[in-house]
């Protein structure tokens, strides 16, 4: 297996540089993401992530001679986000290691998943028509990962990372499991603006990718999903399918509450307005905020206690 990684970093490395850009993309995420979750094998101990920061660095001069625009600080808004994240990810690098809070090897080891974001470079310099041929095989991946997900609930394990979430387990009868599709948030929302999808596919399409956020029961990324739809209906023009999503969203929020209370209550833990009580209740003393029940209340007491750091 690990050949098949060296084949694939070359064939990446040597695919942007001839241009196919397909290809590139195809090998970069499948890199990034243990070939698209298709590689039971465990054989593997790095992560993929490493490799593809090792080719960013790598194909970004290629990047700049054929296009130095890429790198315009006028280019807009997103470009400069980037520039002060990639800043300051490595001024917060550089003084770590020149303070001695850390050692250097550690600091790197930290840097190295937030430099991904050099990536974005690359994939701005691809043309659009690439990345509109790409979606569609990108849609056929999803598409089996899916299925590989659904057979899981019947004992067949096909795809990578086939763990149980052991906090989430024996809820109805049936284990809970994380390996979601790589891009499921990606087309939960590309089924509400695609034009290339009739009404009834992108129905199905949402619902399907949000049910499987929802098996997960995972309520950061159940919250994040929310946020996300709130967002949009914000942006929505149309005044009747805003009513219509802003109608969806006021049903979803009670449906999800009740799954996630219902998640921690039958393990002998508190639902999620629980652990936020059992924050704020402890306000004055985050110390004494029980944090055994999941990650949860630890994102939250952590949160917290640096609003209060600040403020």
């Amino acid at each position: 297996m690990l050949v098949l990684y060296i084949i694939l970093v070359a064939i990446a490395f040597l695919s942007f540089c001839s241009r196919k850009y397909i290809v590139f993309l195809i090998c970069y995420l499948g890199l990034m993401t243990k070939l698209f979750l298709l590689d039971t094998s465990e054989v593997i101990t790095f992560r993929g992530e490493d490799i593809c920061v090792f080719l960013n660095f790598a194909l970004l001069p290629i990047a700049i001679f054929r296009n130095n625009k890429i790198l315009d600080w006028n280019n807009g808004r997103i470009w400069k986000w980037v520039y002060v994240y990639i800043a300051f990810i490595l001024l917060e690098f550089v003084l770590t290691v020149i303070t001695g809070a850390d050692s250097f090897l550690y600091s790197l080891k930290v840097v190295r998943v937030p430099l991904m974001m050099v990536g974005y470079f690359l994939l701005v310099s691809i043309p659009l028509k690439d990345y509109e041929k790409f979606l569609r095989i990108l849609f056929a991946i999803t598409i089996i990962q899916t299925f590989l997900f659904f057979l899981q609930y019947l004992g067949i394990n096909l795809l990578a990372d086939a763990l149980t979430n052991e906090s989430n387990s024996d809820i109805l009868g049936i284990d809970v499991k994380m390996n979601i599709p790589t891009f499921a948030f990606f087309f939960i929302f590309y089924a509400l603006k695609a034009r290339s999808l009739q009404e009834r596919s992108k129905i199905l399409l949402f619902t399907v990718m949000m049910l499987i956020v929802f098996l997960t029961y995972a309520r950061g990324w159940i919250l994040s999903i929310i946020l996300g739809l709130a967002y949009y209906i914000v942006k929505l023009g149309n005044k009747k399918r805003k009513l219509i999503l802003l109608f969806s969203l006021i049903l979803l929020i009670p449906i999800s509450t009740i799954f996630i209370g219902k998640k921690t209550s039958e393990q002998g833990g508190v639902s999620t307005s629980g652990d936020l009580i059992g924050v704020f209740s402890n306000i004055n003393n985050l110390s004494n905020v029980d944090e055994g029940n999941g990650t949860f209340s630890f994102r939250i007491t952590m949160l917290t206690e640096r609003v209060l750091y600040l403020a």
